[in-house]
C-alpha cells in the first residue's frame, strides 16, 4: 500500500536527521548506521550473469543499480524468477551494512550506500532495537534534555565515550548475524520436516528448479516453491562425470550416462558430451530443471536436504519451447508447517494404530509446530530493506 511506502519513507528522513544531529553533538562517539558501496570484483558475477541474459548492470550508485534491477524486472515479465534470482545475487555482493562509533571512522565512510544518505542511523524503533535505545539517548543529550542532563552529571554516562560505543557497535552487529542465522537455521528445519514426510515409504519429491549458480562440478539450483537452494553435483568426489541418464532416456532412473565429460564455461554454462550422444547436453544460467529432494539424516548432526538432478522441465517440440507451465508460489514456514501438520493427520487415519504423541492426549497441549509458528509470529521483521 502506499501508506507503508510514505511511512517507510518518513521513518528513513528521521533516522538520517537524527544521525545527523547526535554525530554534531558527539562527533567521536555517535553511533551511525553505514552500509559501504561494493566493488568491482564483488559485482562480477552479478554482471556476467545479467549479461548472458542480454541486461546490464550499473553500480556506481545506489539509483544506478536500482534502475538496472528495475530494467530486469521489466525484461523478464514472463519469467520472474530470473529477476527475483538476479536481485538476490545483487543483495549478497553487496557489503553488509552495520552500527559504528564515528569516533573510529572518517567522515567519509560514513556514507550508506543502499539509501544514498551521508549519515544514517536507527531511531524509530527503540522497542525492538537497542541500537535505536542508544540513539535516543545521544539524541536527548545532544538537545540538553533538562532530566537527561541532571542525571548524567549525578551518575555520569558513558554516551560520549567512543570506546564504549565501539564496543556496543561490535556486540550489536553480532547479534544481529546471529539473528539472521537463527532464522536461516528456521526455514531449513521447515524445509527438513517437509521433505521428511513427502518422502516417507519411499516416496519421490520432484520439483521445478532454477540453476543460479554454475560450479566447475555442477550448478546450485533454486527451487521456488520452498525457497530452497543447494548443490546439483555432475561429478564426484574423484572428479568422475555423474550425469543422470534420465536426461535422456525421460524416466526417473539412479543410471549415469557413460563415456562423458563436463565442459564449464564459467560462470554461465555447463556442457556433456558424450560419444553415446546425439549432441552435447547444455545448462545454463537460469535454466529450468527438475530435480529430486531427498534428506540426508543424521543423528549427530540436523537433517540435510539434497537434490539430485531429474532432467531439464522445458523440452523443445517442433522446434519449439514448452512454456506452458504454471509456476506455483512460494511457501512460507506458515504453509509448510500446515502441509506438515495435514499429512501427519492423513497418516494417522491410515493406520489407526498408529502411536499416538503425548502432544494429542491433552487437548490445550499445541503441537511442536505451533509452538514454532508462536515464536516466529513473536519475531518482527523489517519491512525496510536488509541492508537499511
Amino acid at each position: 500500500m502506499e501508506i507503508h511506502g510514505l511511512v517507510a519513507e518518513a521513518m528513513i528522513l528521521a533516522n538520517a536527521s537524527v544521525g545527523k544531529r547526535i554525530y554534531d553533538g558527539f562527533k567521536d562517539a555517535a553511533i551511525l548506521r553505514h552500509h559501504p558501496p561494493p566493488t568491482q570484483g564483488q559485482f562480477e558475477r552479478l554482471v556476467k550473469a545479467a549479461n548472458s541474459r542480454g541486461f546490464s548492470v550499473e553500480f556506481s550508485s545506489n539509483k544506478a543499480l536500482a534502475k538496472s534491477l528495475e530494467t530486469i524486472t521489466l525484461g523478464c515479465k514472463d519469467d520472474p524468477e530470473i529477476a527475483k534470482l538476479l536481485k538476490t545475487m545483487a543483495t549478497i555482493a553487496m557489503n553488509e551494512a552495520g552500527y559504528i562509533s564515528s569516533g573510529h571512522y572518517p567522515v567519509n565512510q560514513y556514507y550508506h550506500y543502499g539509501l544514498a544518505l551521508e549519515f544514517y542511523t536507527h531511531f524509530t524503533s527503540p522497542i525492538r532495537r537497542y541500537a535505536d535505545v542508544i540513539a535516543h539517548r545521544q539524541l536527548l543529550m545532544a538537545v540538553e534534555d533538562p532530566t537527561t542532563v541532571a542525571d548524567a552529571k549525578m551518575r555520569g554516562s558513558v554516551m560520549f565515550k567512543d570506546a564504549t560505543i565501539a564496543d556496543i557497535c561490535d556486540n550489536l552487529n553480532l547479534k544481529s548475524r546471529e539473528s539472521k542465522f537463527a532464522q536461516r537455521d528456521s526455514t531449513e528445519l521447515f524445509q527438513s520436516l517437509y521433505v521428511l514426510q513427502h518422502t516417507a515409504n519411499d516416496t519421490t519429491l520432484i520439483e521445478r528448479g532454477v540453476i543460479s549458480e554454475i560450479r566447475s562440478n555442477g550448478f546450485y539450483v533454486f527451487v521456488p516453491r520452498l525457497g530452497l537452494k543447494g548443490p546439483v553435483y555432475l561429478k564426484d568426489k574423484d572428479g568422475q562425470s555423474q550425469v543422470p541418464l534420465s536426461l535422456v532416456s525421460g524416466k526417473d532412473s539412479d543410471e549415469i550416462i557413460p563415456n562423458c565429460s563436463i565442459e564449464v564455461s564459467m560462470p554461465t554454462s555447463v556442457s556433456v558430451h558424450s560419444t553415446d550422444l546425439p549432441h552435447p547436453i547444455e545448462f545454463n544460467l537460469f535454466d529450468n530443471v527438475r530435480v529430486s529432494l531427498k534428506l540426508r539424516k543424521s543423528h549427530a548432526h540436523r537433517h540435510m536436504v539434497y537434490m539430485t538432478l531429474v532432467d531439464l522441465e522445458h523440452v523443445e517440440v517442433n522446434g519449439k519451447k514448452d512454456t506452458n507451465t504454471t509456476v506455483a508460489p512460494r511457501m512460507t514456514n506458515t504453509e509448510m508447517m500446515r502441509a506438515i501438520e495435514v499429512e501427519e493427520e492423513a497418516s494417522r487415519e491410515t493406520d489407526p494404530n498408529k502411536k499416538v504423541s503425548s502432544r494429542k492426549k491433552k487437548k490445550n497441549n499445541a503441537s511442536m509446530y505451533q509452538v514454532l509458528e508462536k515464536f516466529r509470529k513473536l519475531t518482527i521483521i523489517e519491512n525496510t530493506s536488509a541492508n537499511e
